[in-house]
């Protein structure tokens, strides 16, 4: 107390000179003394007090944040240190809900890191930093991966923030690190599967040191890199009957991940000799052939001995929840099958999410399902999250559902949903704390959002929904009442958007934890695409181009094309073209065309039935042009070009379109020289012919198009060995 006096003491004639020219002291002091207020009533004697001294500790920051890293004490002299350890925890868990003040929070540890003098309080201010921090963390983290002491404390810190950069960070502290660190940087490769990382890892597989030994066989396994089988190989079968255990089973680890990269037939081979191995236990056998369950599925053609493929086909159907009649199982109860981690942001939404080039797609989703794998897991058939990471989705796409699904919220205040076709959310939380119950369509801002009544179960005890989606309408029952009746759901990403037609479904994580089981689904199958006219497009004059039964109608290489449930696709691998057995001048032509990724077929108009269309005629361009391989186009390449002639609006390349895999829909106007195309409502095309050439010889491509002022010709669809679909072709002669 006589401490604390004379401390307040000193405050008070700082402040009598304030006038003095001392502000920014006075300032610093003054801090101080508000900050040691605040600690000094911790650890809080409830949560409500809790949440209020820690909105006091941020209003302070950075300050508050410098003044407990440097009141830290030795943890060989705690006596006066605990305060500041509360406080420093309490902040950590009150900034990380606003992002704003978890910067501040984050950047004032940074700053404090290598002030300290103490390793193992450097230590506790990197564990909060593996809590709160992000990229801002990173370079300064990593500078302490060659520390002796806080090696681990960094790395676990490095892994939990994840990132780009994690990968490339460890391989380089990798390089110069000593044994004791090496073990530490080679698990942490491991864990994020580091393929790059598989030959530097590989040598120490065969390290006489055991506990090196035993994390490199880990790492390699994890990593599933092709080029470890011969040392995993190897390793399982040596003699000491432990390690053998131990071994194979790491072995078996590997041939499942083998399988998660798509390489199911290596894990097969893998499952099978081993589950065929003699000298094993039998337990061996039996994991084996389990992973391989797991890993082929439903194609069993993979499992080549007879015998071996009964038993897998029985370990599948006996691991199988029974769903109920014409449902099918979302969650096989035994692990993560059928399901991915949700992209972080801002790909977690939809729109952004299309934007994405393949190959980019793929690296944020390694990363993704890195995560998931984290705080995600499966225990005696339940999908249990731990109130970390991101959300769960599935893998497929689904337009109209029903489905079911066991919930169950594990403390009070438990925050959870399930996104519809990727759109928030029937929500799930705590009804005491809302005053509301789940189920309701949270989201919601013009439709109704609230559930009829509250028809939760206590917390801790299960509850089941059953979803039902149809179009943008949403029905919900919560143990068996009915509380979402037919009510339109909005589409969160954009109001003036319609529900995505197609999209995942997600398990929505809110950082607290929750369980899920027995999720079932039901596709509701949409009436087959219909060929047919509106009343008003029989009024103004349309035709049907296409039956939707045969190509009748259409001449050229009609074997490169086929007809199924009321859709004309272009075979993959065929680069030939049908046109219509009619020829047309000025026309207005209407049709649906859906993409593959990487799709590139064409519109001949005006053209003749032989040649090359584009040049003997005109073509105008059908392509994904999201794809990495068309990334250098000329402008006169894009969708809805015509070929050379006229490029197609710059700003519309990736906005007119909807995400490649859905339908869209076009409409070309050819009237003389002056050509529009729209794509989905949007004029992408708009341009004269003549005014963009000179004779047909002086074009954007420098080519000549002799046929490109036909009077009239045959339309056609001009393959490129890509898979297209079209359907609804309609067309009204001017």
């Amino acid at each position: 107390m006589k401490r604390m006096n004379n401390f307040l003491l000193t405050i008070s004639l700082l402040a009598i000179v304030a006038g003095c020219g001392q502000t920014s002291a006075v300032t610093a002091a003054v801090s101080e003394a508000q900050v040691t207020a605040i600690i000094s009533q911790m650890p809080a004697k409830d949560t409500q007090q809790l949440e209020k001294l820690s909105a006091e500790l941020a209003a302070l920051n950075p300050q508050a944040t410098a003044i407990m890293t440097e009141t830290l004490k030795p943890v060989t002299d705690p006596a006066d240190d605990n305060a500041a350890r509360y406080g420093l925890s309490a902040l950590t868990h009150y900034t990380s809900r606003n992002e704003a003040k978890r910067k501040v929070y984050a950047e004032a540890l940074v700053k404090a890191l290598p002030t300290l003098n103490d390793k193992q309080n450097q230590g506790f201010v990197i564990t909060q930093l593996q809590r709160i921090g992000k990229q801002e963390a990173v370079a300064p983290l990593a500078a302490f991966l060659n520390d002796d002491v806080l090696c681990g404390y960094a790395t676990r810190a490095l892994l939990t923030i994840g990132g780009s950069n994690a990968e490339a960070t460890f391989l380089k502290a990798f390089d110069k690190a000593n044994d004791t660190n090496k073990v530490t940087l080679i698990k942490a490769l491991g864990e994020i599967q580091s393929k790059s990382a598989a030959k530097k890892i590989a040598p120490y597989a065969d390290s006489s040191d055991r506990a090196t030994r035993d994390v490199a066989l880990y790492a390699l396994a994890n990593i599933g890199d092709p080029a470890s089988q011969k040392v995993l190989n190897k390793a399982s079968r040596t003699k000491d009957t432990y390690q053998r255990g131990q071994y194979t089973a790491l072995y078996l680890t590997y041939a499942q991940r083998l399988a998660e990269n798509g390489d199911v037939t290596r894990c097969a081979k893998i499952c099978t000799r081993l589950a065929q191995r003699k000298g094993d236990a039998p337990n061996v056998r039996l994991a084996a052939i389990e992973t391989l369950a797991k890993a082929v599925g439903g194609n069993l053609n993979a499992v080549t001995d007879t015998e071996l493929r009964a038993k897998v086909k029985t370990l599948i159907a006996e691991a199988a929840p029974q769903a109920p009649a014409g449902f099918v199982s979302l969650f096989n109860g035994k692990d993560l099958t059928g399901w991915k981690g949700l992209l972080a942001k801002p790909y977690d939404n939809p729109i952004k999410r299309a934007a994405l080039t393949p190959e980019q797609l793929a690296v944020e989703q390694k990363k993704a399902d890195a995560l998931m794998r984290k705080h995600w897991k499966v225990v005696d058939g339940v999908l249990e999250f731990d109130g970390d990471g991101f959300s769960l989705a599935t893998i497929k796409n689904y337009e109209d559902f029903e489905m079911l699904v066991d919930w169950k919220i594990i403390n009070p205040r438990g925050d959870s949903g399930i996104y519809l076709r990727g759109t928030p959310q029937v929500q799930i939380w705590d009804p005491d704390q809302h005053k509301t119950g789940s189920g309701g369509l949270y989201n919601n801002k013009k439709n109704p959002s609230k559930p009829s009544m509250i028809a939760d179960n206590p917390i801790g005890e299960w509850n089941t929904f059953r979803i039902k989606m149809i179009g943008e309408k949403v029905t919900v029952h919560l143990n068996g009442k009915l509380i979402v009746d037919n009510v339109t759901l909005e589409n969160y990403w954009d109001r003036n958007r319609p529900i995505f037609p197609s999209e995942q479904i997600e398990l929505q994580c809110h950082g607290d934890p929750i369980h899920f089981k027995n999720i079932f689904i039901r596709e509701i199958k949409k009436d087959k695409p219909i060929n047919t006219l509106t009343a008003q497009e029989k009024a103004d004059g349309f035709v049907q181009l296409f039956n939707g039964k045969d190509l009748t109608g259409w001449v050229g290489s009609t074997d490169s094309y086929g007809v199924k449930d009321g859709v004309l696709f272009c075979r993959k691998g065929t680069g030939r073209n049908i046109y219509t057995e009619k020829e047309y001048d000025n026309f207005v032509m209407r049709f649906d065309f859906k993409l593959d990724p990487g799709t590139n077929n064409g519109l001949g108009i005006r053209t003749p039935t032989t040649g090359d269309a584009a040049y003997v005629g005109m073509e105008l361009q059908i392509l994904d042009n999201t794809a990495q391989k068309y990334s250098n186009l000329h402008d006169w390449q894009y969708h809805g070009s015509v070929y050379g002639i006229i490029a197609a609006d710059p700003t519309l390349r990736t906005s007119a379109f909807k995400p490649v895999g859905e339908w869209n829909t076009e409409e070309v106007i050819a009237n003389g020289d002056h050509i529009i195309v729209k794509v989905n409502g949007k004029t992408i095309v708009d341009g004269n012919i003549r005014e963009k050439s000179v004779n047909g010889t002086e074009t954007l491509s420098g080519k000549k198009h002799p046929g490109l002022f036909n009077k009239k010709g045959h339309i056609g669809f001009l393959g490129h060995g890509d898979y297209v679909e079209y359907r609804n072709l309609r067309i009204k002669q001017l």
